[in-house]
């Protein structure tokens, strides 16, 4: 579930509906709402200061990760690619040998 949201919001996916796309901010504002105890009303000034929602930086870490992971994913391919291809092909090393012998004549 981790991995599908982390997704979700590093490809900008999901719609919460027509108007709201699923995002860091969005997402965060919703388990504030849905997670967080309720208000005192007898103080409620108290409790109403605005910090920064702990949910907000969670989802942007997983977002983070995911983005990096995928980066980090195509830079080992293009890594096993260029391990692979260090050597020459045989039609390389062919057409290599034809060029030097034309030089030498």
């Amino acid at each position: 579930m981790k991995d599908q949201i982390s997704r979700a919001l590093a490809t900008r996916y999901l719609k919460l509906n027509d108007k709201e796309l699923l995002d860091v901010t969005n997402l965060a504002k919703r388990f504030d709402k849905k997670l967080s105890p309720p208000v005192n009303r007898y103080k409620p000034t108290e409790q109403a200061v605005s910090k920064p929602s702990e949910y907000e930086d969670y989802l942007a870490k997983l977002r983070l990760h995911y983005l990096i992971t995928g980066q980090l994913e195509a830079l080992q391919s293009k890594w096993e690619s260029i391990k692979l291809s260090k050597g020459l092909t045989s039609a390389e090393d062919f057409a290599g040998m034809s060029l030097r012998a034309s030089h030498l004549s």
